[in-house]
């Protein structure tokens, strides 16, 4: 549960391993059961899958899907619904058939391969309700956020919750450092409330690929997380690098 309520603020970060999505609130049907123990459902935002949780711990050559997947009691409430398992099994047809084609273990598999083809196919790998598929920079907004260095805002809302991207709202220069040190805990965070602008995110980010980046022109003009999205993808890459199924960036 509390890797859906609060992704950012965990040791694991299952939110950079997501292969599904789901906006269910967390519901048991327990009131349908007198007898059943009392069971508080806490609110949550909309969430994805990790794909850890489709990999057996002991078993070689196991893909689990369905409702059986490894979750908590808890959050099987949100989980166990129709659209989670179908994108779920979907997700795990690519890993069964990366895994037959490449002739590895499941788990053996790199996270980022299956979350690229399912991204190839339009689907969504972190549960953005602001940015959809006909959405010109979807896949490269959803690489992005699945890498936390540009971070959503989740909301328990009704019956469909929702995670927002706000694509065309600017940040502050402390907030895109910390992203940035997210993926790379050597880059100091600047602690400045200023707004961030073109300028000074492609100095950000050529300090921290250490190469010699060369871009047209740059501007003092705020910049959006849209733009910014963009410029992180295309100047340094980081959908690219290795993560394990912690979310954990591999060495």
């Amino acid at each position: 549960y509390n890797h859906v309520a609060e992704p950012y603020a965990q040791k694991e970060n299952y939110y950079r391993t997501g292969i599904s999505v789901g906006d269910y609130p967390v519901d048991h049907h327990h009131k349908k059961n007198t007898d059943a123990p009392e069971v508080g459902f806490p609110p949550v935002p909309s969430f994805n899958v990790p794909m850890g949780s489709l990999i057996s711990e002991k078993i070689d050559g196991l893909i689990v899907s369905d409702k059986a997947i490894s979750v908590s009691n808890l959050i099987n409430g949100s989980t166990r619904l129709q659209p989670v398992v179908l994108l779920t099994g979907q997700a795990a047809g690519i890993l069964g058939a990366l895994s037959v084609k490449e002739n590895k273990a499941p788990r053996d598999i790199p996270v980022r391969a299956v979350q690229q083809a399912l991204l190839k196919k339009k689907a969504y790998i972190m549960p953005l309700f602001d940015v959809n598929p006909n959405d010109s920079d979807f896949e490269v907004i959803q690489k992005v956020a699945a890498t936390g260095i540009l971070k959503t805002t989740g909301e328990a809302y009704q019956w469909a919750n929702r995670t927002w991207f706000y694509p065309e709202r600017t940040i502050t220069e402390k907030e895109f450092t910390e992203g940035l040190n997210s993926f790379d805990n050597t880059f100091q965070i600047v602690n400045s409330n200023k707004v961030l602008t073109e300028k000074q995110a492609f100095n950000y980010i050529s300090l921290l690929s250490k190469q010699d980046i060369t871009i047209e022109s740059t501007a003092d003009k705020p910049v959006t997380k849209r733009a910014l999205a963009q410029m992180v993808d295309s100047l340094l890459t980081p959908f690219n690098k290795e993560i394990d199924f912690n979310g954990h960036y591999k060495k």
